[in-house]
């Protein structure tokens, strides 16, 4: 929409190492220091990575210098890392959620070797302190009208009234396990649904039997977020 002022920001390799490029500019730039990243995500001006083991760092990409990432949040905030992946969306009221997704196999057991299927979901809001830093978690049980879009690509949240079929207090996902081991597995999407946070439930939005490709959310531009 405006091709002289704009910032790109991607994760990119098995690993997922962060590179951005900005209007101009004919090459990417990788930060330092180098990590692997579960998701990214623009707010409040900066751009925020998320680390494997869940914490959360800064990079100003508006800085003349040469950027850095900066630890924003305690090292690995959470006590277990038995959840696979992991998410940041901004919330309609424009709070930094972090969401984390557990699996299991059929076994009931997480293995790295077998396909994993989606158990449930916790939510936790990032709470700033004054002058902007990032303070403490708590735990999120409810999110009320909002619906949540999480998966392998830029995840966001929508307030589920402006939609008749969106299911409010939900998360909504696609299958972004598999694509890292191609070994084990086909294109074909497994492990997609519908969370509900109220209690617990999961239903289907997609048939696995339908032959189709591993799939994102498509986020157009239009009013009503």
């Amino acid at each position: 929409m405006n091709p002289e002022n704009y910032v790109v920001v991607a994760l990119y390799g098995r690993f997922f190492m962060l590179a951005f490029i900005k209007a101009g500019q004919n090459n990417w730039t990788y930060p330092i220091p180098t990590g692997e990243f579960d998701d990214v995500i623009f707010y409040k001006s900066k751009v925020y990575a998320l680390e494997t083991y869940g914490e959360i760092e800064s990079l100003d990409v508006f800085s003349s210098d040469s950027p850095r990432l900066k630890l924003c949040t305690p090292y690995k905030p959470f006590p277990s890392c038995k959840f696979l992946h992991a998410y940041l969306v901004e919330s309609t009221k424009g709070d930094l959620l972090h969401i984390l997704r557990f699996y299991a196999s059929s076994d009931g057991h997480f293995r790295y070797d077998a396909r994993q299927q989606t158990t449930h979901f916790i939510v936790y809001k990032w709470v700033y302190e004054d002058g902007g830093s990032i303070g403490h978690k708590v735990e999120v049980k409810s999110i009320g009208d909002e619906a949540l879009f999480v998966g392998g690509n830029h995840s966001i949240s929508v307030l589920a009234s402006k939609f008749p079929e969106c299911q409010l207090n939900s998360i909504y996902y696609t299958d972004d396990y598999f694509s890292n081991w191609p070994t084990l597995h086909s294109d074909e999407p497994f492990d997609m649904g519908i969370f509900n946070l109220e209690d617990g439930t999961i239903t289907q939005h997609y048939s696995p039997h339908s032959n189709s490709q591993r799939a994102i959310w498509v986020v157009p531009l239009f009013n009503g977020l």
